[in-house]
């Protein structure tokens, strides 16, 4: 079996992702809205969504902060995704065509039938996130209760 994390205790892994997930949104999030903020193209450009974040970068230190930002997306997309993969060849040839597909789709949507349907589906897996939290909850303290008191305790 492979496993995606090495560490002693499976909470340590669980409190580096929570740190992660608070990195990207709070950290990233608020930097970008900085950036946008601070360079005022949000004034006087009709331009939404990632073209706006492009439009301030541009304003502020040149022409390639567009492909720098346009990479840096393709990048999280591929970190983002490529968790998912698994040795199944039948499940990863299924996600590659999936893949391929939304990409098609998406380059070829208008921005708001994109937005929408990203909406749409992170509602779906908000939901699907809330169930798992209800059940698994008992299940997360107990493992916290655990490692707190093996490393209150020295082991």
């Amino acid at each position: 079996m492979q496993l995606t994390a090495d560490v002693t205790h499976h909470v340590k892994q669980g409190l580096i992702q929570a740190l992660g997930v608070f990195v990207d949104t709070f950290v990233n999030c608020s930097c970008t809205a900085f950036i946008i903020l601070l360079s005022g193209v949000y004034k006087s450009s009709e331009s939404n969504g990632i073209v706006v974040t492009q439009t301030a970068l541009n304003a502020e230190i040149g022409s390639w902060a567009t492909v720098f930002i346009a990479i840096i997306i393709l990048l999280f997309v591929f970190i983002s995704d490529i968790g998912f993969i698994k040795t199944n060849k039948v499940c990863l040839t299924l996600y590659r065509l999936a893949v391929i597909g939304m990409v098609a789709f998406g380059s070829l949507s208008s921005l708001e039938t994109v937005w929408g349907l990203a909406d749409v589906f992170m509602g779906i897996m908000a939901v699907i996130n809330l169930i798992a939290i209800t059940f698994l909850g008992k299940i997360a303290f107990a493992a916290l209760n655990d490692f707190l008191n093996r490393v209150g305790g020295g082991d």
